[in-house]
């Protein structure tokens, strides 16, 4: 079986489709997240201790966000978040709406892909009536918000969902002051509770596990495709080795191949924050890498691979793509909770922000949810793929040939009919 493992192994680095899959890797982790995180942080950390740190220097931009620095107190500022006060959010809100309606151009993203709105008269007529309505509340009145947040369900309605409007996402659109006790608690949890490094594991994840619920399908598909582009099935089916065997091997090569760049991207941010670590004399999480990389992005690998294979080896055609693509972006994206929590039927666990710890451990019974039943299901689709392998050995089932009856026909009788 290792001999197995190995030679699917050799095939997948050596394919092209793998080659691209590392390119779009290399790409995403450049230009989203890149070796600057960690080292720019480090490096600011550096920069303000020797510069004799205080208040003053912690105002400025370079060193307000960074994570690595303990809040002085009598700081200037200590950075922003997203609101939750209405005094900041309801202006905010009426006065983006108010531009897109001026305009007539409503921005939405609805399940995460970006649309322009264009309404009717009458429509236009029914986000007014919204915008005085929210106009005539008095934000500091806390009764109101909720009445608020009434009359931007309706204008978000309307526009389709994914709005200015949307109150799911009404904490996005303003910002509000961080206080002193707040970044102290959120450096706290970095430093102690996180030991550093965790708080870096889950960002790198958040943004890796994108390109893995996205990307990771078209190795699976071009692989367990190669047989038939390669007209080696019959070969293959008449081998005494078992299905179990067969699709097992093949399926964990694939799964290993697939998990490996995203463990080596991770190297150098973990050599850099171990680094820090010895030099400042500050405890850090020697595994936090290896343990959210195994727990969040390998489970969306286990998921997708599955997925391309079982569709893959039931109609021998890509299909398995499309559908990906659909589930990804209408179901498992997470694009309403990207600053992690409330994690439901997302593929890919999103945290774009280093620290805010607390969420996630709010929600911490989802997320163990969320990750056993995508494991759940990527067994139940390995095992359907081995029935479904062994029945076709048999000579039991053929939907991809039926298919491609079907496609064939349909294409003659398109010709014919523009004849």
């Amino acid at each position: 079986m290792l001999s197995l493992f190995n030679k699917e192994c050799k095939l997948i680095f050596k394919s092209f489709i793998y080659l691209a899959f590392i390119g779009v890797i290399l790409v995403f982790y450049q230009v989203n997240y890149g070796l600057n995180v960690v080292r720019n942080d480090v490096k600011g950390y550096k920069e303000y201790t020797e510069n004799g740190d205080g208040a003053a220097l912690y105002s400025q931009p370079h060193y307000l966000n960074n994570p690595l620095i303990e809040p002085p107190t009598g700081a200037e500022s200590y950075g922003t978040k997203d609101a939750s006060d209405p005094v900041y959010i309801m202006p905010a809100v009426i006065t983006q709406l108010e531009e897109e309606y001026t305009s007539n151009s409503y921005i939405t993203y609805p399940n995460g892909i970006i649309k322009t709105i264009t309404l009717d008269e009458a429509e236009q007529k029914v986000v007014a009536n919204a915008l005085s309505e929210m106009k005539a509340l008095n934000p500091e009145t806390p009764t109101v918000y909720e009445t608020f947040k009434d009359d931007c369900a309706e204008v978000d309605a309307l526009l389709g969902g994914g709005s200015v409007c949307d109150p799911a996402m009404l904490r996005t659109v303003a910002d509000e002051p961080v206080t002193y006790e707040e970044a102290m608690t959120n450096y706290n949890q970095i430093t102690y509770e996180d030991g550093v490094s965790s708080a870096y594991a889950r960002l790198f994840c958040d943004y890796m596990g994108i390109v893995a619920a996205g990307f990771a399908i078209f190795v699976a598909v071009a692989h367990f495709m190669r047989d038939r582009s390669s007209k080696m099935n019959e070969s293959i089916y008449s081998r005494k080795i078992s299905s179990f065997k067969l699709i097992g091997m093949r399926y964990l090569a694939v799964v290993s191949a697939v998990f490996l760049p995203f463990i080596l991207l991770a190297i150098p941010d973990i050599v850099q924050l171990e680094l820090f670590g010895m030099n400042n004399n500050i405890s850090i999480d020697h595994l936090a890498y290896f343990q959210y990389l195994f727990a969040w992005i390998l489970p969306t690998i286990l998921f997708t691979t599955a997925l391309g294979m079982f569709i893959t080896v039931l109609t021998d055609t890509p299909l398995a793509i499309i559908v990906n693509f659909f589930y990804v972006i209408l179901v498992g994206a997470g694009v309403d909770r990207i600053d992690g929590g409330g994690y439901q039927f997302e593929v890919a666990i999103r945290h774009n922000t280093i620290g805010n710890l607390q969420v996630m451990q709010d929600s911490m019974n989802q997320l163990i949810v969320n990750r056993f039943v995508y494991i759940a299901f990527s067994a139940i689709l390995v095992l359907l793929t081995i029935m479904i392998y062994k029945l076709k050995r048999e000579g039991k089932i053929d939907l991809g040939r039926k298919l491609g009856k079907i496609f064939s026909r349909h294409k003659r009788t398109s010709k014919a009919f523009i004849k």
